[in-house]
């Protein structure tokens, strides 16, 4: 199972990208609790790549199949629809749920992680898929919302 340590490096891999987005963001058109959520929910879905390829070597050693050529190749063209999925729903549903939270006061990891695995868990309720892909898709869904949670607070602190 994967530690914060381990989720904590998708957070870094998508917190490098945070600056750029920040000077893109740099007009002040926006304030910076605005600019902040904007370089969060772009940055946040890029996770994907890097949780899929960490479970895709997972699953090629358990099964003896341990191929690191072809697990990059196969993370990879699994991370374009799959960064898609992740931004659309860090925008329909996880900015909104950021904002509450903050609103709330409660913009914490011990708030927003439980809540980040709900569209898994209704994926699982209506397509009837099994508990492997369930947790799988909660997998990536903490993914996301830890990085977003701490490229947020990153931007926040100016590092």
């Amino acid at each position: 199972s994967l530690g914060r340590k381990h989720v904590r490096g998708f957070a870094i891999i998508a917190h490098v990208f945070a600056p750029h987005i920040w000077k893109l963001c740099a007009m002040r058109t926006f304030s910076d609790k605005t600019r902040k959520l904007i370089i969060a929910s772009i940055t946040a879905p890029i996770a994907i790549v890097p949780a899929l390829f960490i479970q895709l070597v997972i699953h090629d050693v358990v099964n003896s199949l341990f191929n690191l050529g072809q697990s990059i190749y196969y993370s990879m063209l699994a991370a374009i629809p799959g960064w898609v999925v992740a931004q659309v729903l860090t925008l329909v549903f996880g900015l909104p749920l950021v904002i509450f939270l903050q609103r709330s006061n409660k913009f914490r990891l011990v708030y927003l992680l439980p809540i980040s695995a709900i569209p898994a868990l209704l994926f699982f309720s209506i397509s009837g898929f099994g508990l492997t892909i369930t947790l799988m898709y909660i997998y990536f869904s903490v993914c996301v919302a830890y990085t977003f949670w701490f490229t947020y607070w990153r931007v926040s602190n100016g590092t």
